[in-house]
């Protein structure tokens, strides 16, 4: 008995023998099969709308941010790469923790987010390069260099004295869980404040960008 190309339902041709019953079975139970693919597709498809409207509510309701600023000066020495120290007043909202004597800061959902790092270097006696990098997933509280760089910012001095600003941003998909952490480094011979202050200063943002899905 021939079928329709797309729904498969049954139909007599004309060619077929007469039997009403039996068309009507194939074609109820056709239709039985096709509608049970399409229940299936609603739930399929109302599982993913529950899913969006929870990510949503997460986004609008608790949207993560994570804002940190330095207060007092901090002296970085020269040579490698340490973490700052950051940071002296922080603002963190929506499940972020961290910040304080580390500045290793864990992300609570997962999502994409963007991260603003900002070192203000006091105006050095000698000429060198200095640098702010953002790390991902380091290990250590007071060594930077256990993350992947996935940002960084390099500024160089001459010897008069003017501050220096280094600024990093990354935007990328972290998960919850992971973490993020800033190194800085400069190499003029000794040591170099990092500046504080409330309406001027070094400071550390994360903002939540959107969800996963």
């Amino acid at each position: 008995m021939p079928e329709t190309p797309k729904y498969r339902l049954p139909y007599d041709a004309g060619s077929n023998d007469p039997n009403g019953a039996r068309l009507g079975r194939r074609l109820a139970v056709a239709a039985e099969r096709e509608l049970s693919r399409i229940d299936g597709d609603i739930g399929t498809a109302q599982s993913e709308i529950d899913g969006l409207e929870t990510s949503l509510t997460d986004y609008v309701l608790n949207k993560p941010i994570f804002r940190s600023i330095k207060r007092g000066t901090g002296g970085i020495p020269s040579g490698g790469e340490t973490d700052p120290g950051f940071f002296d007043f922080t603002i963190a909202e929506g499940g972020f923790t961290g910040g304080g004597s580390s500045n290793i800061v864990v992300f609570p959902l997962d999502g994409f987010y963007e991260v603003h790092m900002v070192a203000l270097w006091a105006g050095a006696s000698s000429p060198g390069a200095f640098q702010v990098i953002i790390r991902k997933n380091s290990t250590s509280a007071t060594d930077p260099t256990t993350g992947t760089p996935i940002a960084t910012d390099i500024g160089v001095s001459d010897t008069n004295g003017s501050n220096l600003t280094t600024a990093a941003t990354a935007s990328e998909f972290f998960q919850a869980g992971e973490n993020v952490q800033m190194g800085v480094l400069q190499n003029t011979g000794g040591t170099v404040n990092i500046i504080g202050g409330n309406s001027y200063a070094s400071f550390y943002e994360i903002v939540f960008l959107r969800p996963a899905a």
